[in-house]
């Protein structure tokens, strides 16, 4: 039953983080966060990959479903899409926890 609780921690904790990090983003730059440029830029790839880490789950989803609505995937590839922004999300709350716990041990 632990481990339940700690899964939602995580994944509440990756959710805000990546909900809050998407804003920021867009706010800074004034456009939408997409898997295109000024996000993603082959020079940079460490950069890319950052703030891809960041804001992923949320633009992967967003992706997902305007396909959706326009028809161009179905139900399961959207729950599929769904599921994995999921444990991406989860994913990055455990980072997220872990990094806090580390920086309060300092």
């Amino acid at each position: 039953m632990v481990h339940i609780w700690l899964c939602g921690v995580a994944f509440v904790a990756g959710l805000v983080f990546c909900g809050l990090s998407s804003s920021l983003f867009e706010l800074l730059t004034g456009r939408r966060v997409r898997f295109r440029s000024p996000f993603i830029v082959r020079r940079r790839v460490l950069r890319s990959l950052a703030v891809m880490l960041c804001v992923g789950p949320v633009v992967f989803l967003r992706e997902a479903l305007a396909s959706h609505r326009q028809r161009l995937i179905g139900h399961g590839a959207l729950a599929g899409a769904a599921f994995t922004s999921g444990l991406w999300v989860t994913a990055t709350g455990v980072v997220v926890i872990e990094a806090v716990l580390a920086v309060g041990r300092i």
